[in-house]
């Protein structure tokens, strides 16, 4: 007689959602799962601010959202509580350089660049029309019709 034994093994998961420091659910937060610091997963909250992953694939997770600092957290941290809050980022730019331009000048700039070729053709043509009007026609030899 032959006995079969097998185990199952069953994975748990965990659902976590991110908040941000205002309270309301970051959709589409970055969520990436790392085993022994390498790469096993990545995805995004869901349109609720969650995520599920099943607790056997990582060691760590690391969670970024644009405006938001990145936290980078261990097992037993996310399994503490169901929610993760990110701060909000205080110095994500070094420098922020203002450029301001009216839309008027640079409008004006051109007709007045349009207008100025318009009176030039203008010029141009009445000289041509000039010319026309006070050349007259010479024979080979030098004598005017």
């Amino acid at each position: 007689m032959f006995l079969c034994l097998g185990t199952n093994t069953i994975a748990q998961q965990k659902q976590v959602w991110v908040v941000g420091q205002d309270g309301e659910f970051l959709i589409g937060a970055n969520v990436v799962a790392l085993k022994d610091g390498q790469f096993v997963k990545g995805i995004s909250t869901s349109q609720e601010g969650d995520f599920i992953f099943d607790e056997s694939q990582w060691d760590q997770l690391k969670i970024s959202y644009i405006g938001y600092e990145e936290l980078l957290l261990s097992k037993e941290e996310v399994m503490v509580d169901d929610f993760i809050l990110l701060p909000l980022a205080t110095n994500n730019l070094a420098q922020i350089e203002v450029f301001f331009n009216k839309v008027y000048s640079l409008t004006n700039s051109f007709f007045l660049k349009l207008t100025n070729l318009s009176s030039h053709m203008h010029k141009k043509h009445r000289n041509i029309s000039r010319r026309n009007t006070t050349d007259t026609t010479c024979l080979p030899d030098g004598t005017r019709l």
